[in-house]
C-alpha cells in the first residue's frame, strides 16, 4: 500500500456507503482474507459499542477495488453527523488495516493492537440493496 501511495499516478480508493452495526459485525463473523486469516473471533469493543448506523469508507488500491473488488482496511464513523459552526464532525468509531487496528483516541506511544486480517477482504455488500449481481 505504501509503496503504491509514493508512486505520483497512483493512489487509493475511498468507497463510502452506509451499513447497520450488525451486518458489518456479522460479516467479520464469517471473512477469510486472501493469506487465509480470519474470521474474527473477538469483536473490537469500540464495535460493539457502536452507534446502530454508521459511514463506512472502505480503503482499496485501484487496481485490486476494479479487478477483485476488493478492499485492505476500514474506516467506521457514526452515520449522525453533527453540524457545528457550519462544519460537519464525523466521529471516528473504529478503522482497520492490514494488521492493525487503528482506535478512536489512540494515546501518544500507545502500540496500536493486531488485527487478524493481513490480506486483502471482499468489498461491503449488503444483499438487501443489490443483490449479488446488480451493481457497477
Amino acid at each position: 500500500m505504501w509503496q503504491q501511495l509514493q508512486q505520483p499516478q497512483k493512489g487509493f480508493v475511498a468507497r463510502t456507503l452506509g451499513c447497520r452495526k450488525g451486518d458489518y459485525i456479522a460479516r467479520l463473523k464469517v471473512e477469510i482474507d486472501s493469506n487465509g486469516n480470519g474470521p474474527v473471533s473477538l469483536v473490537p469493543k469500540a464495535l460493539v459499542n457502536a452507534p446502530e448506523h454508521l459511514w463506512l469508507t472502505e480503503i482499496s488500491l485501484p487496481d485490486l477495488y476494479t479487478a477483485n473488488k476488493h478492499k485492505l482496511g476500514d474506516v467506521l464513523t457514526d452515520a449522525k453527523a453533527k453540524v457545528q459552526g457550519g462544519q460537519k464532525l464525523l466521529y471516528y468509531v473504529w478503522g482497520c488495516l492490514p494488521g492493525v487496528q487503528v482506535p478512536a483516541n489512540p494515546q501518544p506511544g500507545t502500540p496500536l493492537l493486531s488485527w487478524p486480517f493481513t490480506g486483502h477482504v471482499a468489498l461491503f455488500r449488503p444483499s438487501k440493496v443489490l443483490g449479488p449481481c446488480v451493481e457497477w
